[in-house]
């Protein structure tokens, strides 16, 4: 029994695609990062939904809250600086 696959049986599809020029590439990633950005803001207002209920909660639970507000703004605020970067803002 072969346990093994010689090195030409071994492919990852078509082989023979174009490249995509710099151009495409700053295109599909300002993309990608305008959906991200969408996203972490829906999350955010997800965790802004929850300051609603501020008094039901335990100090360890608001803490946590705030933790994961404050991450949440920090990762937007990055990634809002790397789409005006590369939109060349």
């Amino acid at each position: 029994m072969k346990d093994y696959v010689t090195l030409p049986e071994v492919t990852n599809g078509n082989i023979k695609t174009t490249k995509l020029s710099k151009f495409d590439i700053k295109e599909k990633s300002i993309h990608k990062l305008d959906a991200k950005i969408y996203f972490l803001k829906l999350k955010l207002v997800e965790i802004i939904n929850l300051f609603d209920r501020w008094d039901n909660y335990t100090e360890n639970e608001k803490d946590l809250l705030e933790i994961r507000y404050r991450a949440n703004i920090t990762e937007l605020e990055v990634l809002e600086y790397i789409f005006d970067r590369t939109l060349g803002r």
